[in-house]
């Protein structure tokens, strides 16, 4: 045998007993699969909650629109100008 394949058999005989074979990964692997399923858990409450502040936000700005036109003004967009885009006309 050459030096070199010596050298690289050494390297690997040396790389397989440094870094630990078998199931030392399944730690980690538990640890992201506990994380996710607790992570899951949440997913349902949190839309929920978004879902009901959409609609108080949404009522919100209907009251307002239903103030503003029986009040006779007619441009509810003059209070919100950040909404050029959408205007007609």
């Amino acid at each position: 045998m050459t030096a070199k394949i010596k050298k690289l058999l050494a390297l690997a005989m040396l790389a397989i007993m440094v870094f630990p074979q078998g199931n030392v990964y399944a730690d980690g692997t538990t640890g992201i699969n506990a994380a996710t399923s607790s992570l899951t858990a949440y997913v349902d409450p949190v839309s929920t909650l978004i879902l009901a502040i959409g609609a108080v936000v949404g009522l919100i700005g209907g009251i307002r629109v239903y103030i503003k036109w029986n009040s006779g003004d007619q441009d509810v967009w003059q209070r919100s100008g950040h909404h050029d885009c959408l205007r007609r006309g």
